[in-house]
């Protein structure tokens, strides 16, 4: 037997199983590339940051949550709980390819624009202390305004990246 050695342009008649195959594998270590080190530094301080006011929080309202809700962990339960759908929310993001973020913004831009112009109607949006800020119902409350600080970040990106050469 002899062995053969292939040549620059030769191509091997590959059985469709095998490239299909060689597909899957390519695109798996693709995703199950290292993180650079920016990734793990940036997760480090989210982290950090929040453990930090976790505590000042248990620290600065322990008192006022004794005895007007008799716990002292009442305001720090609520956190808690935010921080985890925070912490769930960063990892489906992170997860997610930035061309479906690309594909998103201009959605995401009207949703927000059309929930802030909803805080504005009376009967939709919840007015605190004098001020028409929230949507919601009942214990769960949200500002539109936190979203749209996202949907403007991610519809600016890919505006700048769109105009990259301008």
């Amino acid at each position: 037997m002899t062995a053969v050695t292939p040549r620059i342009g030769m191509r091997f008649n590959v059985p469709r199983f095998g490239r299909q195959l060689a597909e899957k594998t390519r695109a798996r270590t693709a995703t199950t590339l290292p993180r650079p080190p920016a990734y793990v530094v940036v997760c480090a301080t989210v982290t950090v940051l929040n453990v930090v006011g976790l505590v000042m929080i248990l620290s600065a309202s322990s008192v006022a949550a004794l005895s007007n809700y008799g716990s002292s962990w009442y305001f720090f339960n609520r956190q808690l709980a935010w921080a985890l759908v925070g912490a769930v929310a960063f990892i489906i993001a992170a997860r997610v390819d930035y061309h479906a973020w690309r594909k998103l913004a201009p959605w995401l831009l009207g949703i927000s624009v059309a929930l802030l112009v909803a805080v504005l109607l009376p009967g939709i949006g919840i007015m605190v202390d004098g001020s028409r800020r929230w949507l919601g119902y009942g214990p769960m409350r949200m500002q539109p305004s936190e979203l749209a600080k996202v949907a403007l970040l991610v519809f600016g990106a890919d505006l700048l990246t769109r105009r990259a050469e301008q």
